[in-house]
């Protein structure tokens, strides 16, 4: 998935945590950078992470009828902030403690605490992951191949 140009945060409180999510998971390697952060706050295990299998589903042409693709590890977990919040991580791999801060990250971003981690986690996360989808974009159309055919006139 691409973020738009301009990363604006959705308003309604069920997207704006999908939004959320979304950015975690694809910005998990940068998340080291907030640990102390996120781990400043004590909770408690209700899944400890874990490493599974999902499976993967498809679709043809991206339209069809969805068929299954393959299996993909996984690494998850749940916990519960000391002020009652509940997080969810998950991020493709075997990497456990990026599912940890995830799941940290998504507690944070139900607590009162919600704009302070909104500007100071997602926008700056999903600004670099928009920078770099830029950078990913100019690299393939520097490769790109323009294929014409000329057609010649036989009297």
């Amino acid at each position: 998935m691409y973020l738009s140009s301009s990363v604006q945060l959705p308003t309604e409180p069920q997207a704006l945590r999908q939004f959320c999510l979304q950015v975690l998971a694809h910005q998990a390697a940068h998340l080291s950078e907030f640990e102390s952060d996120l781990t400043a706050m004590e909770y408690e295990w209700i899944r400890q992470p874990e490493v599974g299998m999902v499976m993967v589903k498809g679709r043809t042409e991206g339209q069809g009828a969805p068929f299954a693709l393959g299996e993909t590890t996984v690494s998850r977990c749940v916990l519960r902030l000391q002020t009652g919040q509940t997080g969810f991580g998950y991020v493709l791999g075997r990497n456990k403690q990026q599912a940890t801060w995830i799941a940290l990250a998504d507690a944070h971003l139900q607590t009162e605490q919600q704009d302070y981690w909104l500007s100071h986690l997602i926008e700056p996360l999903a600004k670099r992951w928009r920078e770099q989808q830029q950078q990913h974009t100019q690299q393939v159309a520097a490769s790109k191949v323009d294929f014409f055919t000329m057609v010649r006139g036989e009297d």
